[in-house]
């Protein structure tokens, strides 16, 4: 019998050990890479003499220390499984004292499920997981057997001045839960601050056609340039699917993703009032993601002393030292100093005072000082699209300025047959309209008007077209 319960512990740790690495590796990664990029962990005297004087510094240390881990693959999920092993052995090991064997062992699973859901939380810190941890190491010593009443008091009372250094008094969840959809949301953030906009569109089309889901798929086509051949295969909700709020309204995964477009764009106000808006909106207003974004915005913009605040800072942590190391003035890579010339190409070299809301504003700027900017081209005339606006996609679009989309041919056509009632030899040769969106046009005008309107007869064909579009699409309240 003795035999078979030294074999079920080890039979259930093993199990849990897997199971855990397992949940949070392949189902629950990016709720883990998301923490490391809105934490930081510097080794300086005065950051770790700030948080030991902290209440619950040790445990809050120890807990920022570990979420280090979390940038590596696998290394958030190791973490996490082990601080649970942990928890699961302490609890049984101090409930042992006061029950049997099964009843210590359902008790420790229960309460690793319990802490393993409070870990699902994206802002949860790992210093309560700490702190638990030494409550149970407390419980088991102030009973340890053998010692008399006032030997366990004194026990007792030495443990718990001790606890108090590794508790962390702040305010945490009493329960979590596994939250797959913002699991979902922050694997489109995550990747596209690595830049992998494969993943991006491909976790945004899987995406229940929210609004972020519109923005990502949208931000990875313009990333692949492929933004105007996308745009209608998707849910759009006007040009709400290009642009989030950079405004009260918005939170901080809204802020990093502003941020990823307006950086990308080559506005660097916007992209820098999203990062300190990002900054400020997240837990411990330390997001290491954000301090790197903002050195970048430095150096583009020539502000090397602002710059050197954050890679001074940078260069204090483990991990993205040496990233920091290299964008130092005067010290920078080939490759860093390639990057920062073709930034600096997007530049605005005009300053104009414009509302954080104005997009279309800020893109006509960003053309004005580049008319090579592409993305910035590609961006205003969809956003046009989608308010309808064809009057003013009419002005802007340059025909001859890269390969002809067909997105731009059929808005274009609405435009030629509104203000002239038909097409022109110009027209032919200003446009370069192909037979196809001709022909396409003709039917969808000939199906339009033998069924007066009825968008129904229309859509299995020409769902998917920018005519389609025009005539039917409204925004839901």
């Amino acid at each position: 019998m003795s035999k078979w319960k030294t074999y079920s512990k080890w039979i259930v740790m093993a199990l849990g050990v897997v199971a855990t690495f397992l949940f949070f590796q392949l189902h629950y990664p990016y709720h883990l890479l998301h923490r490391e990029q809105v934490s930081l962990f510097l080794y300086s005297q005065e950051f770790i003499l700030d948080k030991l004087m902290q209440p619950g510094g040790v445990s809050i240390l120890g807990g920022e220390f570990l979420t280090q881990f979390f940038y590596f693959i696998g290394g958030g999920a190791t973490v996490v499984t082990l601080l649970l092993l942990g928890v699961g052995i302490l609890c049984y090991q101090a409930l042992r004292r006061f029950m049997g064997h099964w009843m210590a062992l359902i008790l420790s699973v229960a309460v690793c499920l319990w802490e393993g859901g409070r870990l699902c939380i994206v802002n949860y810190p790992l210093a309560s997981t700490l702190s638990l941890m030494g409550l149970f190491i407390i419980i088991r010593l102030i009973s340890f057997k053998g010692s008399n009443r006032l030997g366990k008091n004194l026990t007792a009372l030495v443990c718990i001045l001790l606890f108090i250094p590794f508790h962390p008094l702040r305010g945490v969840k009493a329960w979590g839960t596994p939250n797959s959809y913002l699991e979902h949301l922050l694997a489109m953030d995550v990747n596209a601050s690595y830049g992998k906009w494969e993943k991006v569109s491909q976790l945004a089309q899987e995406d229940a056609k929210t609004g972020i889901g519109t923005f990502y798929y949208n931000l990875s086509n313009a990333m692949k340039g492929q933004l105007p051949d996308g745009l209608m295969n998707y849910y759009q909700p006007f040009s709400k699917g290009l642009f989030l709020p950079v405004d009260p309204s918005g939170n901080y995964l809204s802020f990093m993703a502003s941020n990823e477009l307006w950086f990308h764009l080559g506005d660097m106000t916007m992209a820098e009032h999203s990062a300190i808006l990002g900054m400020i909106s997240t837990q411990d207003h330390r997001s290491v993601r954000m301090i790197k974004r903002m050195a970048e915005i430095n150096l583009i913009n020539g502000d090397e002393e602002a710059a050197m605040k954050y890679l001074r800072m940078l260069q204090k942590t483990w991990k993205h030292k040496q990233w920091a190391d290299q964008r130092i003035p005067g010290q920078q890579s080939p490759a860093v100093q390639k990057w920062l010339e073709h930034k600096r190409q997007y530049i605005p070299k005009a300053d104009t005072l414009r509302a954080s809301a104005d997009a279309r504003l800020s893109l006509r700027h960003l053309l004005e000082s580049n008319p090579d900017n592409l993305l910035a081209y590609h961006y205003l005339l969809c956003y046009e699209l989608l308010n309808k606006d064809i009057h003013s996609f009419a002005k802007d679009y340059v025909p001859q300025k890269g390969i002809p989309s067909r997105l731009y041919h059929e808005a274009i056509l609405i435009h030629l047959i509104r203000q002239n009632g038909n097409l022109t030899e110009e027209d032919f040769q200003t446009y370069r309209f192909t037979p196809e969106v001709l022909q396409d046009f003709q039917e969808y005008t000939r199906m339009y008007e033998q069924n007066q309107g009825n968008g129904a007869a229309l859509q299995s064909r020409f769902g998917k077209t920018y005519w389609f579009y025009y005539h039917y699409a409204t925004m839901k309240k």
